[in-house]
């Protein structure tokens, strides 16, 4: 596998790992939350998981979507993901965890997608 392609392949990669996390943060740490003596500590610890994520997802998309090809499939679906991750982000101070996990499932899940398309479409590439 060549160098170039490999750094492409490593974009949409850390991009599913990282929607992977946020999938697991929202369905984990809640129940996480619930057992820990210090509950204090898990508060804050997940009130700053949010915005560390947003932050290591948003120059990830970026760079997928250079590196898509000009594929408005893969970019519509990155971006998409990310709307609905930073709507998530919102609507956990507005309406609360459900509409926050569901909402949080769903731009991971569509992130997770849109990166996997991506990865596939450079496999294939390099065929």
């Amino acid at each position: 596998m060549s160098k170039k392609l490999f750094k492409k392949l490593s974009w949409d990669r850390a991009g599913m790992l990282l929607s992977g996390l946020c999938t697991i943060h929202c369905l984990v740490f809640p129940a996480l939350l619930a057992l820990m003596p210090l509950w204090s500590v898990g508060f804050v610890l997940h009130e700053w998981a949010h915005p560390i994520l947003f932050i290591l997802i948003v120059p990830i998309i970026v760079l997928a979507i250079k590196k898509s090809g000009g594929d408005q499939t893969v970019s519509v679906l990155l971006l998409a993901g990310l709307c609905l991750l930073a709507l998530a982000w919102l609507m956990h101070y507005w309406v609360g965890h459900t509409a926050e996990m569901i909402t949080t499932l769903a731009g991971s899940t569509t992130l997770i997608i849109g990166h996997w398309k991506n990865y596939k479409q450079h496999s294939a590439q390099s065929c």
